[in-house]
């Protein structure tokens, strides 16, 4: 309590140093919201939930990822294109992690700006188009049951409306 004086803050003689100090504080703080409201304001989160049988990928480990893309985009990928950004990452990629067998996880992600959300699980026999799910407006909320070698019931809640994506 000896480190705090009441005395000197109302001091007559310190206000127009504290003045001046919280001026600068102001202004250094409205610059950087300034530059925050430019680039579109803060950003919001979503939680990818992951919940692997214990027979997923024959029982062995598997790499996921989640990223920003466009319809073509998606629909284009290619599973050693995608498997390639585990190694060398793009700016598309907002996360990569290992899922594990029957073992339930959940990932927070920051949710892009616009466009839309792939997830990716890179399955030892994956199939088709089976390993991949697309996500068109980015959702607040994302469930993904897996299976052997497949997404078996991905399900998305919306930030605004609580509404189900396609595909769910």
């Amino acid at each position: 309590m000896g480190f705090v004086s009441h005395h000197a803050v109302s001091s007559r003689r310190n206000r127009p140093a504290l003045v001046v100090t919280v001026a600068v504080v102001a202004a250094l703080a409205g610059c950087g919201g300034g530059q925050k409201a430019a680039a579109g304001g803060p950003r919001s989160t979503a939680a990818v939930s992951v919940t692997p049988s214990r027979t997923c990928n024959r029982g062995r480990p598997l790499q996921a990822i989640i990223r920003t893309v466009t319809l073509k985009q998606f629909v284009e990928d290619q599973y050693r294109n995608v498997a390639q950004l585990v190694i060398s990452p793009d700016d598309s990629v907002l996360s990569s992690f290992v899922v594990y067998p029957g073992i339930d996880q959940t990932i927070t992600i920051a949710a892009p700006a616009k466009g839309a959300v792939a997830v990716y699980f890179l399955f030892t026999g994956a199939t088709g188009t089976s390993w991949k799910q697309l996500y068109d407006s980015p959702p607040s909320a994302i469930h993904i049951d897996l299976g052997d070698n497949q997404i078996v019931t991905p399900t998305s809640t919306m930030p605004a409306a609580g509404k189900r994506a396609p595909g769910s």
